[in-house]
């Protein structure tokens, strides 16, 4: 298993319009080679997301429902949902590059799968069952 950790200064923009600069840690691990998480500190909570959606999010809006991740003119918007509200993130685009990139060496597009463990995968739903 291989984990790449970085922390990133982004601007956040929460559904009540108050704007906080802050710095949020990004995380991808080829234990769940298909999410990328967000962690915000210890008074916010951690989001995970499709990795899928901040590789595309680069360069074209992706994404629908809770996570949305679109360029903007310097930078990339990630739009985060839930129940409680709305949370605007602005990072700068050459903050996010090198992230992304070293994801996408770790484990390719389109290969995730080869570091999924099926059996711990099983075994987790079988406690669930």
């Amino acid at each position: 298993m291989a984990t790449i950790t970085e922390r990133v200064d982004c601007c956040i923009c929460d559904h009540r319009g108050l704007i906080e600069n802050t710095t949020v840690v990004l995380r991808y691990t080829t234990r769940d080679p298909y999410a990328v998480r967000i962690a915000f500190g210890s008074r916010r909570p951690m989001w995970g997301f499709a990795r899928d959606l901040l590789i595309d999010g680069m360069n074209h809006p992706a994404g629908m429902g809770d996570v949305l991740v679109r360029p903007g003119h310097a930078g990339v918007h990630v739009t985060l949902r839930s129940p409680s509200g709305e949370a605007q993130l602005t990072f700068l685009r050459h903050e996010l590059v090198p992230f992304v990139d070293t994801m996408q060496l770790m484990v390719p597009r389109g290969r995730e799968h080869e570091h999924v463990d099926l059996d711990a995968v099983l075994r987790a739903l079988g406690a669930i069952a």
